[in-house]
């Protein structure tokens, strides 16, 4: 397994100064010793630096219930906040991001399909997120469920031998079918 800091920035591009091939070497060495490479990943996440996640982007001056607004991938709370902001010092962090905005789940979905069409990735350890704070502007807790639950069969049927373990060592998440 890559563990956490692969990325130049918070589930961004391959660091190519510590893989300056990408993962193309690792990737051919464990094919020749007959291992599956794995990657840690968290696929809610994103750099809060990251366009797409920018935590003023105007959507606080329209109304969610009547208009069709381009916002960015930001998971907000009904009164715009983030509903998870991680900041990991140096001026960095990692934003949520929400699956239920269709662009952000074809992203991290088609993200994560690329490192297996790349490198031949099938092994994930995802980190998960907080339960109790996915109550958005697109949808509750349940709706995001079932969006992660649709996330994963879609990724199943594209990565064959797909086996993903779930990260729930902090507080509320949600573990295989989602019990606590």
């Amino acid at each position: 397994f890559i563990d956490d800091g692969w990325f130049e920035s918070f589930m961004g591009e391959i660091d190519r100064n510590k893989f300056p091939n990408d993962f193309t070497v690792i990737a051919a060495k464990t094919k020749e010793l007959g291992v599956k490479l794995g990657l840690w990943m968290d696929p809610l996440g994103l750099d809060a630096k990251h366009p797409k996640a920018v935590l003023w982007d105007g959507a606080e001056r329209f109304d969610a219930a009547i208009e069709c607004n381009d916002w960015n991938w930001l998971a907000r709370s009904c009164d715009f906040l983030p509903v998870e902001y991680c900041p990991i010092g140096e001026g960095k962090g990692y934003c949520a991001m929400d699956l239920c905005d269709e662009e952000y789940y074809e992203h991290i979905k088609q993200k994560i399909i690329a490192m297996y069409q790349n490198y031949g990735i099938c092994r994930y350890k995802f980190d998960l997120y907080q339960l109790h704070v996915f109550d958005t502007l697109r949808g509750d807790g349940n709706i995001h469920f079932e969006k992660y639950r649709e996330l994963l069969t879609e990724l199943k049927t594209a990565i064959p031998d797909l086996v993903i373990s779930m990260d729930v060592t902090r507080g509320n998440r949600p573990c295989f079918d989602f019990a606590l």
